[in-house]
């Protein structure tokens, strides 16, 4: 629709629209955008002490988008994931992410070290372990998920099943503040 914009001259417009990847030089958005909350989330972090934050941006129509948020802004993130929208996929790339299974094989080889052992505090701190699902940290202190709806649903649900709290590292998304579903999960 805003093709034939850049043709006009002299004239200004206002567009109500969120995607700013490729408007005209004489066009104005006014929505609420991933360049603007990327900016002022990347804000939130430096100023609060995070710096091994993953960004993690579906293979999907925000893709170019938010590559272009961070051409433009320099923003720079511990590391970057472009992840598949199939929610069978994002779990296995969210295990990966994580490492689900080296932190769910070290709970399981401290178990079988402390079964062997007949010290109470090592009984103790076993019956402890058997309430986890994993041992150890993941190598990163916050998530920014560049995604939507019931995909973004998902990959959190991903981030809790792969055993990794709220607790330990601070999610972020993009304005999903209009959904209470999200909240509720």
């Amino acid at each position: 629709n805003l093709e034939k914009l850049k043709e006009i001259e002299n004239v200004t417009f206002l567009s109500l629209t969120n995607k700013t990847g490729y408007l005209p030089k004489n066009t104005i958005a006014l929505g609420i955008n991933i360049n603007s909350q990327l900016v002022k989330i990347n804000e939130y972090l430096t100023k609060n002490g995070y710096s091994k934050t993953l960004l993690l941006v579906p293979k999907s129509e925000f893709q170019d988008e938010v590559s272009l948020a961070l051409t433009r802004n320099k923003l720079n993130f511990h590391r970057i994931y472009f992840y598949d929208t199939n929610p069978k996929t994002i779990t296995k790339e969210i295990e990966e992410i994580t490492l689900y299974k080296e932190r769910r094989n070290n709970l399981l080889r401290r178990i079988k070290i402390l079964e062997k052992s007949e010290k109470n505090k090592d009984k103790v701190k076993l019956e402890k372990l058997k309430q986890k699902y994993t041992l150890g940290k993941v190598n990163f202190d916050s998530v920014v998920i560049a995604d939507f709806g019931e995909r973004l649903k998902s990959v959190v649900a991903s981030f809790a099943f792969s055993d990794v709290s709220s607790k330990d590292v601070k999610i972020f998304a993009l304005n999903q503040w209009f959904d209470e579903s999200f909240f509720n999960e």
